[in-house]
């Protein structure tokens, strides 16, 4: 009777000892279960940020595309086309060669850029007084204000 009530009380400590187990186990992936659940609201969020971010970037892109092209086409239409294939083949977006008459000197002194000068190129004392706040170096810039002169 005594190995009897040993051996039910061994096995009894074994269905405990594995209910144990189990039940470490099944923390263990509740644990897991609830950290995989964060990171997919996480990433949920991140998914919505970034969906609404590339929203925006491409109504940006579709709204420059249209400055774009509206810049090209008064490029095209207002500009001499050689100064037209001039200006787009310095920027890249005509390959190869393209004939001109144009020279590289010649467009760098007419082309108003963001570094040009529009600095006066004499002093105050040699120019007539009604120039005397509105001399450039640049050709474009003088040929404009005078022609508001004669305005």
């Amino acid at each position: 009777m005594i190995t009897a009530l040993t051996e039910l009380d061994t096995y009894y400590k074994s269905i405990c000892d594995n209910a144990l187990s189990i039940q470490k186990e099944a923390v263990s992936y509740k644990t897991k279960l609830d950290s995989a659940s964060k990171k997919i609201e996480n990433l949920t969020d991140k998914l919505q940020s970034l969906s609404y971010t590339n929203k925006e970037l491409k109504q940006q892109n579709h709204e420059l595309s249209q400055q774009l092209d509206a810049h090209k086409k008064v490029l095209l239409q207002y500009v001499y086309p050689d100064v037209a294939t001039k200006l787009l083949k310095e920027q890249g977006l005509i390959k190869g060669d393209v004939e001109s008459c144009i020279k590289n000197q010649a467009l760098s002194e007419q082309i108003i850029s963001p570094t040009s000068s529009i600095l006066p190129i004499e002093t105050e004392d040699k120019i007539p007084e009604k120039q005397a706040n509105h001399s450039s170096e640049s050709n474009i810039i003088q040929g404009l204000f005078n022609n508001l002169e004669g305005i």
